[in-house]
């Protein structure tokens, strides 16, 4: 583990580490530790929508695992913009709940 090294990736660098996972399936676990952390410190939405791009199926729920750990949760647009219209609403209630 080296927290140092997550501070330091921007939203490509972190989404290339999850695309790493080699099992989609554990994407969305992954993600929150990731996220867990990275910390409000350093985790943007910018982040997370770029992690969301990465996964073909669970976009959705890597949104909202990550979403606790968002440090400007206000931008949860950004996201919404890489989910499918009928799960906004889902991501757009676990930014509000988390800030």
């Amino acid at each position: 583990s080296n927290p140092a090294a997550l501070d330091a990736l921007d939203p490509r660098e972190l989404s290339r580490v999850l695309s790493a996972v080699p099992l989609s399936l554990d994407q969305t676990a992954v993600a929150q530790q990731l996220a867990h952390c990275m910390g409000r410190s350093r985790l943007t939405c910018a982040h997370i929508a770029e992690t969301v791009r990465t996964s073909t199926f669970f976009g959705t729920d890597i949104a909202i695992a990550m979403a606790p750990y968002a440090g400007d949760p206000g931008n949860v647009e950004v996201i919404l913009q890489s989910v499918a219209s009928y799960d906004r609403d889902r991501v757009r209630k676990a930014f509000t709940v988390s800030s």
